[in-house]
């Protein structure tokens, strides 16, 4: 787990007042819950079964999205870099990460997020050229924008990937009942980029208290290695 600041808070408004002029792509993702997503997202919109919604998104999507914030991927690439040694740059042909945006909402008070690791890279289409290593050194990144006035950030536990998997069916794929440890909570805050492996077992924290006016907007995406020395970012 890396932290890293990365926007000064001119620079944070500048992409919230971005992402606000692109709200009418915003899609909301729970029919009950104002959970909106900007751009597409591997975890919600791939699948082992399909990815052709993903792509078909992907494409749609990424021309807005590097023209708004093709300056705000350049620093999180420069961030990258400096916090991992090796040279990143965008995937080609995935999508570009994207932002989560969560309005106030009461139910935000209780866990409505899932505890999950980050496996989504597996289920999508990379080039044979591109040599990509889909077991080992994958990244995951988050950099808060705007959050809760009382605050926001990360659960995680120690537990690793095969520890889950030696977990009862289906207590692995709803909820991991089982897992006995205490969490970890990592507190965000705006400009900073949290940086961490995508195995981590994490969810989404909820919120200490509910505001009317509170929104929580980050950005989203991952990293996965290609020819053992270039990360290749995606959402």
């Amino acid at each position: 787990m890396q932290t890293l600041k990365l926007l000064t808070n001119e620079q944070v408004v500048k992409v919230i007042n971005q992402i606000d002029t692109l709200s009418d792509q915003w899609e909301q993702r729970n029919a009950l819950l104002p959970f909106f997503t900007l751009g597409a997202a591997s975890y919600l919109d791939s699948s082992k079964v399909s990815n052709r919604r993903y792509y078909e998104k992907a494409a749609r999507l990424n021309p807005a999205l590097m023209n708004q914030f093709g300056w705000l991927y350049d620093l999180v690439i420069d961030g990258l870099q400096q916090a991992t040694g090796k040279q990143c740059q965008m995937a080609d042909g995935q999508a570009l990460p994207g932002f989560h945006i969560f309005k106030a909402h009461q139910q935000f008070l209780n866990p409505v997020a899932s505890m999950h690791i980050d496996l989504q890279h597996k289920a999508l289409q990379w080039q044979e050229a591109q040599q990509v290593d889909l077991e080992t050194n994958t990244l995951s990144f988050t950099l808060a924008l705007e959050l809760p006035k009382s605050g926001a950030g990360l659960n995680t536990w120690p537990e690793s990937h095969k520890d889950l998997m030696a977990m009862p069916f289906w207590s692995n794929l709803l909820g991991h009942t089982e897992v006995q440890s205490k969490c970890t909570f990592i507190k965000y805050q705006a400009g900073q980029m949290v940086i961490h492996s995508g195995e981590l077992l994490h969810q989404i924290a909820p919120l200490s208290e509910f505001n009317p006016e509170d929104r929580r907007i980050t950005l989203q995406g991952h990293a996965v290695l290609s020819h053992g020395d270039t990360y290749l970012l995606y959402w």
